[in-house]
């Protein structure tokens, strides 16, 4: 009895030293537990987990807050919030959801490079998951051309027949939305150069191509922030252009402010060595994201303000 416990208990000793030095160089497949009981199929089953409710309710917690702001719920006057009062109100939610998420995507890298959990398989099931979700947000930007173009195409007589209605006026496109598509159109290049480079073994080049595609990104958010609050001459209660036009343009800037949080995380995760030229699931859902980012603000600069104005 007791030879056969230590030797069942050298053998997984030596089964976890094997996965965390491999692991850590290579992430490979898992590899097969020669016990009978064990599971013999190359599925992750996931075990129970509080995370899941815990991020629903601090997502109805973000919600509910966000609701209390705009009704001003809590009678703000002039003076705004002070700094105690807001982390009570809105921040709250913002630190536990961060905190959450990071205690979350830290477990899944545990998961994936330590204990070699996500095998072939279930590194394809993450693919098609991040390429059905992109398909969902596809579908929601559709709903938006589909507003305005119907708006465009069969105007109102209420707002005497014309797109723009009388007395909105977009601006020359030519001048801040051509410099904003052309940082969106450069950080997608730079970003596939970089990993082209960290395909090739050149880890810094990705590192260079994710810092790149963030400043882009940030100088993108910029110039949308005052274009949208100093430059236009209507608001999303003016017409139905203009209720099309904030809300298209309004979710692409939302988007690329998630994008960004998403590279900022990349870059980090691949600084502290977490991808692998053969497992970085989580760096190519990032790129994926991003190029559909840029597509999508393509479209809505042809649509919006080149044909549109």
């Amino acid at each position: 009895m007791n030879n056969w416990l230590l030797t069942t208990l050298n053998s997984k000793v030596n089964d976890m030293k094997d996965l965390l030095e491999i692991g850590t160089k290579y992430a490979p497949n898992l590899k097969r537990n020669p016990d009978p009981r064990a599971e013999r199929h190359p599925y992750h089953i996931v075990k129970p987990s509080p995370k899941p409710i815990l991020a629903s309710f601090v997502l109805f917690l973000m919600v509910s807050h966000f609701l209390q702001f705009f009704h001003n719920w809590w009678g703000i006057g002039e003076e705004g919030l002070t700094g105690l009062r807001w982390f009570f109100t809105v921040g709250l939610s913002y630190v536990l959801f961060g905190v959450l998420m990071y205690v979350w995507f830290w477990y899944m890298h545990y998961e994936s490079t330590y204990l070699g959990k996500y095998t072939r398989q279930v590194k394809r099931g993450l693919r098609i998951g991040v390429k059905l979700f992109i398909t969902s947000e596809v579908m929601f930007f559709v709903g938006a051309f589909w507003a305005y173009l119907h708006g465009a195409l069969n105007p109102s007589f209420l707002a005497s027949g014309d797109w723009p209605p009388m007395g909105i006026y977009l601006g020359r496109w030519t001048l801040i939305p051509t410099v904003e598509t052309a940082a969106l159109v450069w950080s997608g290049i730079v970003l596939t150069d970089g990993y082209t480079l960290f395909l090739r073994g050149y880890r810094k080049g990705l590192i260079a191509g994710l810092a790149y595609t963030i400043m882009f990104a940030v100088y993108f958010v910029l110039l949308q922030y005052i274009e949208l609050t100093r430059l236009l001459n209507f608001t999303i209660a003016d017409s139905f252009f203009s209720a099309s036009f904030y809300f298209a343009v309004g979710c692409h800037a939302m988007h690329v402010i998630l994008g960004t949080i998403a590279l900022i995380i990349a870059l980090v995760r691949h600084i502290l060595g977490h991808y692998y030229i053969d497992s970085h699931v989580g760096l190519q859902a990032t790129i994926w994201y991003w190029h559909f980012v840029d597509i999508v603000w393509i479209l809505l600069y042809l649509v919006f303000y080149v044909w549109g104005s």
